[in-house]
This record gives structure tokens, sequence and C-alpha cells, in this order.
């Protein structure tokens, strides 16, 4: 069940489904255990008869008598099935086994929106908070944004904004350092940071694309991560500068990327969600400007020792003090 990165490529290039993402495509994967000493990638696969199950994650241990567990990158993920009921019963239960045995202690998913591979899943599903996608598929893009974000687009291009698409090394440099200093002026928590390989590995990849955003004098103000696979585009990362932002450079970026995301065939351009599960949240805010087409985004877990998880986390709180609500609450 479990194969090496070359033959999940093979078995996953091969997976026939109605959406596809690069947020499960192996080199993702690949690309987003680069980022951590403490995690690698692993992946599940198995094909019968035109039948598949596929599934790539993280594998790290959990600090706690020799356990380990199972997680999506940042982003989303989860197990892919199709075939007959037979067939998905069969191969869950080999899984469910595989993890027993090799002593998983849980595992934690973030289904994407779009994909919708929450409606196989073998353990708990949870919703979490709403997400925003805009529909590539309509004649007029611009015209379906809101008052506000048509005219911050309007007044980007006024400024004479240049947008560029490129992955050389001047504009990967400039935007790990503006996204870098954006997180540390918003003190946001440590899965929200990455390594400067991480985001020259993810760029290497021929399904993700940045956006640079460039003023008359040349100088970069923003850029954003996009990705892009069959159907399905992803908003990943973004940074402005304080100029960028006065600028309304992140509006313009996602307009142009989703102009060409169209022109390649893609259905959709997927935004996220908010920071966090607030229908106030400012982030939801800003990228419901864009559409109003609202998709749930559901979490799920597989907890395989429930009496190893719960005397874990009666240890963890006695040793830290507190207990997050997180599934990963140790991590």
């Amino acid at each position: 069940m479990i194969v090496d990165f070359e033959k999940a490529v093979d078995i996953y290039n091969r997976i026939d489904i109605n959406e596809k993402t690069f947020y499960y495509d192996p080199s993702y994967i690949e690309a987003s255990s680069l980022d951590s000493e403490n995690l690698k990638s692993i992946f599940f696969a198995k094909e019968e008869n035109g039948q598949f199950f596929y599934h790539a994650a993280l594998i790290g241990e959990v600090g706690f008598e020799g356990y380990r567990d199972l997680q999506t990158p940042y982003g989303y993920g989860g197990p892919l099935i199709s075939g007959s009921t037979n067939f998905k019963e069969t191969v869950i239960q080999e899984y469910i086994t595989w993890c027993n045995k090799n002593r998983i202690l849980v595992e934690f998913i973030r289904f994407h929106p779009l994909v919708k591979n929450d409606q196989h899943y073998y353990g708990e599903v949870l919703t979490n908070r709403d997400t925003v996608a805009i529909n590539l598929e309509i004649e007029d893009i611009f015209r379906s944004f809101s008052t506000r974000v048509k005219t911050a687009i309007r007044a980007a291009k006024k400024s004479s904004v240049q947008i560029i698409s490129s992955k050389e090394s001047q504009y990967v440099d400039k935007f790990y350092e503006i996204y870098t200093e954006l997180m540390n002026e918003k003190q946001t928590s440590d899965e929200y940071f990455f390594s400067k390989n991480y985001i020259k590995d993810l760029l290497d990849c021929d399904n993700v694309y940045l956006f640079n955003a460039l003023t008359e004098n040349n100088e970069i103000v923003g850029s954003s991560i996009f990705m892009l696979c069959d159907g399905i585009a992803d908003y990943h990362l973004s940074a402005t500068t304080n100029l960028g932002r006065m600028l309304n450079i992140s509006h313009i970026l996602i307009y142009k990327f989703a102009e060409y995301a169209k022109e390649q065939g893609a259905k959709k351009l997927y935004l996220g969600g908010g920071t966090d599960n607030s229908s106030a949240n400012s982030l939801l805010f800003f990228k419901k400007g864009f559409s109003k087409k609202m998709y749930p985004f559901l979490i799920g877990y597989k907890i395989f020792n429930q009496i190893k998880y719960d005397e874990y986390k009666k240890i963890h709180l006695t040793e830290i003090g507190y207990l997050t609500n997180r599934i990963l609450f140790y991590r």
C-alpha cells in the first residue's frame, strides 16, 4: 500500500476525477516535507481494475511511546477514493490496519472544499469555516466582483502598476522577504512561516506561479503564489509592502491570475477563507468581494488508539498546564 514518490506521481496523474487541485499532487507533499525536520512525506496508493485509493500525507513522531501521526500539509489533502462499495471498504480497512500496526495515534485532514473528498472519509468530519471561490466559467469575471473590488482594481491600474509572471531569483527572494516581514508584523503563529527552501522548491513545480507587482520605478511591491491543476486554480500565499497595500496590489494580482487561469481552462479560482471561523473576519471580507459563492471548509480526523490518545492528553496537560482545542494538541 505504501509507494515511493515516482509511483505516487504515476498513479496520481492517472486518477480521473472531476475536480483536481495541486494540493494533492505528490510534488506539493514532497515540497512541504522539506520545510520541516520532524515531518516526512508518505504515499499510500492502490489500484484495481480502474478503482483507486490515493492518500498523500506527512508523517511525524508524536513524542509519546513511539507513536506517530499523519496530517495533510499546509493547505489541503486527504484520501481520494473511487470504486465499488466493496473495494472502498476493503482498501479503507487495509489502510486502517496499517495505521494500527505502525503505531499511528491519530490522523488529521484538511479537505479541499472543491474536491469534496470528505464524502468517503472513514473518520469524523467537522465544519470549520466558510471559504470563497471565483467562478471562471462566466464570460466577464470583472463584472462579477463587488463594487469595492472593482474600484480597487481600477485604482491599481491608474497607478501604472505592472504585473509580471516570473519565478526568476530576484522575484522569489523578494517575495520571501516581503512575506516574512509581513508575518512578523502580524505576529502570526509558526504555521504561517515558511523557509526560503520551501518557497524555492514549491516554485520549481510547473503548476505553481509567482505573479509580481512592480511600480513605474520597477520596485516590487507585492507578489502572490498561485497553483493551477486541471479545473482548479488556488490562491496559495501572498504578501505586499506598505506601498503595495496603498496601491491595492492584492486585488489586481488576484484579478490578473484569474484572467490567466480562465485562459488555461480552469473553472474556479479558490481563494480560501479567513484566519479564523468568524464571519466578520477581515480576510474573509476581502475575499468575499471577489465572489458571492461560498464553500464550507471541512476538517477530518481519525483517532486510531483512543485510550493512548486520552492518556497522552492527560500527560500533556500536566506537563504544559493547558490544552488547545486542536486535534493534534501537542503540535
